[in-house]
């Protein structure tokens, strides 16, 4: 709730106001911001992310109450006029928000200055190129996060492991990809650990290359496919 910042404070008297209403408009206004809190609990079968509902569904209609609540209040206590009020305070806010987006994006790209969710090497392409045609249709395919993302936009197979809104069980995955990258597993115990999880396919490209520090080990990959960065594998 913190997170929200002073919006929650500012639709106190907008809820407070409409929750009295027989409008169906201000009734609209009042239940849409609580709309998310109440999908939270169908949100997994209806295959709707619970991060997105809790850190991104408040906003608009929380926003459109607090400009309500400015103009209540605007009426009762404040003398300054209100068309004022909202542009001095909406630049207020995106300014300060807009300088740490800004530094944090700067981190980011110095940290990180290929980040394949934003651009996508010609290597990973081609490898994306060869899983659209090549491989069969909803093939397990065993990698990291950021071209796990993309995997499925390229052919109608499934990622073992992307998005944290859209993998369950993703710190156990997140846990299982880092110890088969690092080595962690033995041959017999990454052989057993694929065959358990119906994994048809093993990605190896620049980011678990970065996790791994060198080529896999493992005897039983064969590859099927293979550029100047990436590399295919399929368990035999």
């Amino acid at each position: 709730i913190l997170s929200y910042g002073l919006l929650p404070c500012l639709a106190l008297p907008a809820l407070r106001k409409y929750i009295q209403s027989v409008s169906w408009k201000k009734i609209f206004i009042f239940f849409w911001p609580l709309l998310p809190v109440v999908l939270l609990f169908f949100a997994t079968s209806l295959g709707i992310s619970k991060i997105r509902l809790l850190d991104t569904a408040f906003y608009i209609p929380l926003g459109i109450l607090a400009a309500l609540s400015l103009k209540i209040l605007h009426k009762k206590f404040l003398k300054i006029h209100f068309n004022l009020i909202l542009p001095i305070m909406f630049l207020i806010f995106s300014f300060t928000t807009s300088l740490y987006y800004l530094k944090l994006v700067n981190k980011t790209y110095q940290e990180m200055p290929v980040y394949t969710n934003i651009f996508i090497p010609q290597d990973s392409i081609e490898a994306l190129t060869f899983i659209s045609k090549s491989i069969p249709k909803d093939s397990i395919i065993f990698s990291d996060e950021h071209i796990g993302n993309l995997i499925p936009i390229y052919g109608p197979v499934i990622s073992y492991f992307g998005h944290v809104n859209m993998t369950a069980n993703f710190a156990d995955k997140q846990n299982n990809v880092w110890r088969f990258y690092s080595l962690r597993m033995t041959d017999s115990e990454a052989r057993e650990f694929l065959k358990k999880g119906n994994i048809n396919f093993v990605y190896f490209g620049p980011e678990e290359r970065g996790i791994s520090q060198k080529d896999l080990p493992y005897s039983f990959l064969k590859p099927v496919f293979k550029n100047n960065s990436v590399i295919i594998y399929s368990p035999e």
